[in-house]
């Protein structure tokens, strides 16, 4: 026997009308509290968790705490968090040169934009196939200088007094510095204090200078490179007193 009002007969919620989740559940409470107004004095029903999506790691092991550790925790964090912490970069050891064109906002202004530009050009041709023949690594330019990085020290100071030499033939004072320690490698630069430290002995340099940290001098004896001692220096943001070295090449 069918039924006959529409207290006997309730369709069931969402079936049919095009809703899913939780806007069901509130459309349920509208249509009890319409029979039934004490329904609007419940405690609507609590968020539902939604289960995450599997995620299947490569490998045969079983146990949490074997295999791909790192992995595993990875995507924990990404479900607890919604993101991935960036990995760390690799640190290494290596020799740091940095470059700079000596007062070269007062060239710029007395030679003119163009005329600049197209020497500025030829330096950077110039250091960039320097660093080529002595084996460096440029990490990127900074302003009229660049940072480069190599893995023998000798190789570092050499590269700095041959781009010293060659901007001298272009009618350009360039100082450079060279520092070695641990560096943090990145996919576009490196960082760390020995950065900071091998810029800070390149602004001490004159024009025309190559200055070097007392590490770089040790590791330049018996390689007929000559230096001389510039005493003690404050780098600026760096602890301590630091002895530089010139390079008299």
């Amino acid at each position: 026997m069918l039924p006959t009002s529409s207290s006997q007969f309730t369709p069931e919620v969402g079936a049919g009308d095009g809703m899913t989740g939780d806007r069901r559940i509130d459309q349920a409470r509208t249509d009890a509290a319409m029979r039934d107004p004490s329904e609007l004095k419940k405690p609507p029903n609590p968020p539902r968790c939604v289960p995450p999506d599997d995620v299947e790691l490569p490998g045969d092991d079983h146990l949490f705490f074997v295999g791909d550790v790192d992995g595993l925790l990875d995507e924990v964090e990404e479900f607890l968090t919604g993101t991935h912490q960036a990995p760390e970069g690799d640190v290494v050891t290596t020799s740091i040169l940095f470059t700079d064109i000596v007062s070269s906002t007062e060239q710029s202004a007395r030679m003119g934009h163009r005329k600049w530009t197209t020497l500025t050009d030829s330096h950077n041709a110039m250091v960039r196939a320097t660093l080529v023949r002595h084996r460096g690594l440029e990490i990127k330019t900074l302003g009229d200088g660049f940072l480069a990085t190599f893995d023998a020290t000798t190789r570092a100071v050499r590269a700095a007094l041959e781009i010293v030499a060659a901007a001298k033939n272009m009618d350009l004072e360039v100082r450079a510095g060279v520092h070695i320690g641990e560096v943090e490698v990145r996919p576009d630069d490196v960082v760390g204090l020995a950065v900071s430290i091998a810029k800070r002995v390149c602004d001490l340099a004159g024009p025309g200078q190559v200055f070097v940290s007392e590490a770089v001098k040790g590791l330049l004896v018996g390689s007929g490179i000559p230096t001389s001692d510039h005493g003690t220096r404050v780098l600026k943001g760096v602890p301590d007193r630091w002895r530089l070295f010139a390079v008299d090449g």
